[in-house]
């Protein structure tokens, strides 16, 4: 029989909530058919100690817009502080939403003042609308944006000369996304790597 304590638990989809909607969806289609009910997957503790949510950062492309430009533009959305150095932003990030690097080396620590829906609390979303999308037009096709959730290769790829621009973001905390989930918000894509990913296999199951 089933416990009040479980029938409170939640699940939060951290990876492949496309496959589920699939799968949910192909369930739907052949109510008749007991093993079309399931789906594979692998659950995991949101109090198990080994989980850790990495950040995702992301890097830009652009010929719309020179780095004076968007500094400028930046700034007039948000409170812009300037390191001397990489390491200085990295060091000093969980005071702030962000970091930013530019092609020229100029490192900069960002900060939104906005408040009241709770999406401006997430550093994804304020780099999402304030940035990637006011200032360098996203919206518009003029910027290509790569992810990477490691820091070191974010810093290798940007002494590429490859990139104008990287938004280096802190952790989430699992206690936000749960929030953010709880009250309905859509999150924007690449908010969350959880970390350890499975292994890589073949794992079948037989539907008949």
């Amino acid at each position: 029989m089933m416990t009040d304590e479980l029938k409170e638990q939640k699940i939060l989809i951290a990876d492949g909530h496309h496959r589920y909607e699939t799968a949910l969806n192909y369930s739907l289609e052949n109510p008749d058919d007991e093993k079309k009910r399931y789906v594979l997957a692998t659950l995991v503790s949101s109090d198990d100690p080994g989980l850790v949510i990495w950040p995702t950062h992301r890097l830009l492309v652009t010929e719309c817009i020179s780095e004076a430009t968007a500094i400028e533009k930046i700034s007039e959305a948000m409170e812009l502080y300037e390191t001397s150095s990489i390491d200085e932003m990295h060091k000093e990030l969980h005071d702030w939403h962000m970091g930013i690097m530019f092609r020229s080396g100029r490192c900069f620590l960002a900060k939104c003042t906005r408040n009241g829906d709770p999406l401006w609390s997430l550093d994804t979303y304020i780099a999402q609308e304030l940035i990637i999308k006011r200032v360098y037009g996203y919206d518009d096709g003029e910027v290509i944006v790569r992810y990477d959730a490691e820091f070191g290769s974010v810093k290798k790829r940007m002494a590429s000369g490859k990139y104008d621009a990287a938004i280096i973001l802190n952790e989430p905390s699992l206690k936000k996304i749960w929030s953010m989930c709880a009250e309905g918000k859509r999150m924007p894509k690449k908010t969350t790597f959880f970390y350890p990913k499975i292994w890589s296999g073949f794992v079948l199951y037989r539907m008949t």
